[in-house]
């Protein structure tokens, strides 16, 4: 079943982090609002009918935390009443904030349920207590969202099974969370590839599937929205270093505020195109596609290539394969940000490098032959990013001979980075062939330039990565019509990239859910679908990472400042490293659960979840 993709809803799980504290409480919800989340959420706990005695009056595992000489004593001072809960509630409405609680035990659950908030949260440790969940299931109407770390599947199939009876209506009330018990969790045991596992189990027994994350950083995050998941829940705190166990694995406002951002700008990429060449694309497409500006130019070699490029299977296959998350490669696409200048080139890869790129890429371009006489003769539509006092000229300045780019491999040779280039012409095809690199690149407006990628095809054995912005879906089966004949061996040669034209692309111009278009139409006739992205930000890159495309390209820059028409849509060094390190960290969490409980939750497991830490009590 297709995901559908609706907006992300945040919950501040702010927890015991009040410290006690009713005015620390209400600050923390206000913080919370100005941040941009949903939901404020609390937890409300009855610890002489949740501890067992011994648990109760032992001393805190760990002093430095506690607020209480014993265990007991600590969780009964960060106890907040009803009546502050009521007084929370209220400040809640008063800022447009939803108040919610996650409830631990019977008596926690009658006190809550009296406030009839719109959502009721079951911890993990929580989910196999059935005498409390009954109180929400049937004396209670709102929705209940249900944690489900340090639980086997068979114990969730309980959960849902539980929800099915009596008043439950899980199909319209459950929301069920994808989550490791830890604090913090390792991003190798977050496991996300387990909500697939979850949407396929359970997604039309309950209303959602969620994640609630005990991990570092954002980027996870929106993965897990890629993934198909509304609901993200995340600790809150102003204060990390704050006297109090939950604080370190908790976001702070700035964090918080950063993570409903992204969300935000994932949510609004998530749209099909609503025309093939976008509004923004048409002026970009008019003056550059190979075709169309040069039409009068080039009837010959269009005549020629219209019965070379052979005809289209008679009847197309549409299939989706199970996505393979493979290591994430990062293309600094440096461009002409070089400003014509080789040293700047060799500087922009050192830095490309040390961020974590993959590969560092230029462009070639002849620009007598690439460009009309009228073109060449005209002025730089910007004069204050020209190089030139004519377009010809500025393209001619920007320019780095063979010998240049030979030179420019050998230094990418010796700091372990990959040399690629763009090439926008045949001429200048030829000329990076000759260099043998491991990928060459065809960027958007030259992806009908069917003369220049038959020297790409048929006189280069390497991986040829072919953009799609500004592009017809006829023009894109044409391209792989065009690299399933002669030497192309799409499947094996070819990664086809997303991609929307334009400097910068605001984030509804994205249009994410054309990877899936891809992936379905020419995803088993090529070698991989990849994302070549001109937005603002990296998050949307981690989203289209989560969706399948292993290749992502962003254009590079040491100073977005510089004299040039691309710096300003490119990341600088700091951006491309976070880059890198926000798609590491998805990669990372690309993995199934090796085992139901992972070995970081069983003693979590032991000491917490409702049945196994007082089984013995629960028996008598």
């Amino acid at each position: 079943m297709a995901t559908i993709y609706r907006e992300p809803k945040v919950i501040a799980e702010i927890g015991c982090n009040h410290k006690g504290e009713l005015g620390i409480a209400k600050e923390l919800l206000t913080l919370a609002k100005e941040a941009g989340a949903n939901v404020g959420k609390f937890q409300k706990r009855n610890p002489k009918e949740l501890l067992t005695q011994d648990q109760y009056n032992a001393p805190h595992p760990n002093q430095t935390n506690s607020f209480g000489s014993t265990y007991g004593e600590h969780r009964e001072f960060l106890e907040l009443s009803v009546d502050d809960h009521r007084e929370l509630q209220a400040h809640c409405k008063s800022i447009d904030l939803e108040y919610s609680c996650s409830v631990w035990d019977t008596t926690s659950a009658h006190e809550i349920v009296s406030l009839n908030p719109s959502l009721i949260k079951v911890g993990s440790p929580s989910n196999q207590h059935w005498e409390m969940q009954e109180v929400l299931r049937d004396h209670y109407t709102g929705d209940v969202h249900i944690s489900t770390g340090m639980t086997t599947k068979d114990e969730m199939e309980k959960i849902v099974s539980f929800w099915e009876k009596g008043k439950g209506n899980a199909k319209k009330r459950v929301v069920l969370y994808n989550c490791t018990s830890g604090y913090p969790v390792p991003f190798e045991d977050v496991c996300l590839l387990d909500i697939n596992i979850m949407q396929e189990r359970f997604g039309h027994r309950v209303q959602s599937i969620g994640f609630s994350g005990h991990h570092l950083g954002i980027s996870v995050d929106v993965a897990a929205y890629a993934l198909g998941i509304q609901w993200v829940e995340r600790h809150f705190t102003k204060d990390r270093t704050w006297k109090g166990t939950d604080h370190a694995a908790s976001l702070e406002p700035a964090g918080l505020g950063k993570l409903c951002r992204d969300l935000q700008a994932a949510w609004a990429c998530m749209t099909y195109k609503s025309e093939e060449i976008l509004p923004l694309e048409k002026a970009t497409r008019a003056k550059l596609k190979w075709g169309l500006y040069n039409a009068d130019m080039i009837k010959a070699e269009h005549k020629r290539t219209a019965s070379n490029g052979g005809e289209a299977p008679a009847k197309k296959q549409r299939k989706t394969a199970e996505v393979v998350y493979k290591e994430p490669h990062v293309i600094a696409e440096i461009g002409c940000n070089h400003k014509g200048e080789i040293a700047i080139a060799k500087d922009l890869l050192t830095l490309a490098k040390e961020a974590g790129a993959t590969v560092g890429k230029f462009q070639k371009r002849n620009p007598k032959e690439l460009l009309t006489k009228e073109q060449y003769d005209a002025p730089h539509p910007n004069e204050t990013n020209s190089f030139g006092s004519t377009y010809g000229e500025h393209r001619e300045f920007l320019e780095l001979n063979v010998d240049d780019h030979k030179e420019l491999q050998a230094h990418c040779k010796s700091i372990g980075l990959e040399y690629s280039c763009s090439v926008w012409d045949t001429t200048s095809a030829h000329q990076i062939v000759s260099l043998n690199p491991v990928l060459i690149k065809v960027g958007s407006p030259s992806n009908q330039h069917f003369e220049m990628q038959e020297v790409l095809r048929d006189h280069y054995t390497g991986d040829v990565h072919i953009s799609t912005g500004m592009t017809t879906k006829e023009e894109i089966e044409k391209i792989v019509s065009f690299w399933e004949q002669g030497k192309g061996d799409a499947k094996n040669r070819v990664v086809l990239y997303n991609c929307t034209s334009g400097y910068p692309v605001p984030f509804e111009d994205v249009c994410m859910l054309e990877v899936r278009t891809l992936q379905e139409n020419f995803g088993h006739r090529v070698k991989s679908i990849g994302f070549s992205g001109h937005h603002l930000g990296i998050a949307v890159d981690v989203a289209a990472y989560a969706m399948g495309c292993q290749w992502n390209e962003r254009h590079f820059t040491k100073d977005r400042t510089w004299k040039g028409t691309d710096h300003s849509a490119s990341l600088e060094p700091a951006g491309l490293g976070k880059l890198v390190r926000d798609l590491r960290a998805t990669w990372t969490c690309m993995t199934h659960k090796s085992e139901d409980i992972l070995p970081l939750e069983k003693a979590t497991r032991a000491k917490l979840k409702w049945g196994q830490y007082n089984q013995a009590l629960l028996t008598n």
